[in-house]
């Protein structure tokens, strides 16, 4: 301050007006920039058939036009000298415009990550849209937590401080901290999982272990679960990634897996008749997935002559299911009726011997 109260009003007049033309010489590039230089690429942008070439001119936009003002406050602040005693003003000018260079690039990264979101959430979006509904929001949150947390880093290590040096003098303390953010830190890497792997998406059904119901929600920490008694478990994703899991959901086609009984007076005519019009029925129903299907008369059983039936339903919806396997077990019935058979029910037959009779009728 001293040096400028000794600077003469001619050189104290230069100065300032050196400096009122630097911020005026800033505000009149910002305003060309943000006017014909980006007005004109926008434009351009949008008649183009490129998709993120807009997004990512508005992302750096902002950042530019702020970077371009800060640099003309900074040189206007050269231009009047500060005063190195008793603070050195010049030198502290000079780590501030090298934080704020470094908060620009960072938030112009941090504004990028919407583009590369946009992006992936597009490519995933190909294969299934519920996925990409559900994991772009996991996706901006991590990008942006590592580059936040990177960017503490580099401030606090630009300002002097030797990261290493207290990251260890935490000691006992930061132990005790990474030994919190273990779990965290595994479920998050179980969310990274199961982003790659995807083995479900919102609305699948699926069973890990005693845990069985519809997926409600895919969150960064945990998963959500609504069983069929329409009570809510968070499984964290962590156990998601490292127990077996069944998706019931991923069924290319449902499997029917029955045996039928007929009585023991059935001929061999009305056996074979029975057998071939059951074929013919699946071989004909829309409902049947005709890539497989088995009917073969394979056991004398206890009760009954048994015949196989081992075949798959098109549909793989639950109540879809249910309602085409009562209709084909009716038909089943209709066919039983129309051939003259009986489906066979556990029965008993005692045979008394002669001596047993004899003594029944002295009786």
């Amino acid at each position: 301050m001293n040096r400028l109260l000794e600077l003469t009003d001619g050189a104290l007049a230069e100065r300032l007006l050196m400096a009122f033309l630097f911020i005026l010489g800033a505000y009149l590039l910002r305003w060309l920039v943000n006017r014909i230089f980006f007005g004109r690429l926008i434009k351009l942008a949008e008649k183009t058939r490129l998709q993120y070439d807009d997004l990512f001119l508005e992302a750096i936009k902002l950042p530019i036009s702020a970077a371009i003002f800060s640099t003309g406050i900074f040189l206007a602040l050269g231009a009047i000298g500060l005063p190195e005693e008793p603070w050195n003003l010049k030198a502290i000018l000079k780590d501030g415009w090298e934080i704020a260079l470094l908060a620009l690039i960072i938030w112009t990264l941090y504004r990028l990550i919407d583009v590369v979101v946009a992006i992936a959430g597009d490519l995933m979006s190909k294969e299934d849209e519920l996925t990409s509904q559900q994991f772009t929001p996991i996706i901006r949150s991590s990008l942006r937590f590592v580059l936040l947390a990177l960017a503490g880093v580099l401030i606090v290590q630009n300002l002097g401080y030797q990261v290493s040096s207290l990251i260890t003098g935490l000691g006992i303390g930061g132990l005790a901290v990474a030994l919190a953010a273990q779990d965290t830190l595994a479920n998050v890497f179980g969310t990274v999982v199961m982003l790659t792997d995807r083995p479900f998406k919102v609305g699948d059904w699926i069973q890990m272990g005693e845990v069985e119901g519809t997926v409600e929600e895919i969150g960064f920490r945990a998963t959500r679960i609504r069983t069929f008694a329409k009570s809510l478990i968070v499984v964290p994703n962590k156990l998601m990634t490292d127990r077996h899991l069944e998706n019931w959901s991923a069924m290319p086609k449902r499997r029917i897996k029955m045996t039928l009984g007929l009585t023991y007076g059935t001929t061999p005519e009305q056996m074979e008749a029975f057998v071939g019009a059951v074929k013919e029925l699946l071989t004909t129903d829309p409902a049947v997935d005709q890539s497989f299907h088995m009917v073969n008369f394979t056991e004398f059983g206890a009760h009954s002559l048994d015949i196989l039936l081992y075949f798959f339903t098109v549909t793989t919806n639950w109540a879809e299911y249910m309602a085409e396997r009562q209709r084909l077990n009716l038909e089943f019935m209709k066919i039983a009726r129309r051939v003259g058979v009986d489906f066979a029910f556990p029965t008993q037959t005692i045979h008394f011997g002669e001596a047993l009779r004899t003594e029944e009728i002295r009786n």
